[in-house]
């Protein structure tokens, strides 16, 4: 996933609690990572089984031709703000 994108994560249906635990934690049964890392899901059912399940998350750098056009549209948007005085 790339740097500041809003990527979730969501663990099964159908237990009555979740704990998600890696580099940032949660225990609602949907995450929303921003950092690299490996994250794991606790859950427990109404029986008291409890089950696990990893996933590995990678970030990523925004591509450098995203990067230079929001440059870009902010110079733009400098030059007009400026050119109003």
């Amino acid at each position: 996933m790339c740097k500041n994108a809003l990527v979730s994560i969501t663990a099964s249906n159908g237990f009555l609690s979740y704990a998600w635990m890696g580099p940032e934690t949660g225990i609602l049964q949907t995450l929303n990572p921003s950092v690299s890392g490996t994250y794991v899901v606790s859950t427990a059912d109404g029986l008291g089984c409890i089950s696990f399940d990893t996933i590995v998350v990678t970030v990523h750098e925004p591509p450098l031709d995203a990067i230079l056009s929001r440059k870009i549209a902010q110079l733009k948007l400098k030059r007009i703000f400026i050119s109003h005085y």
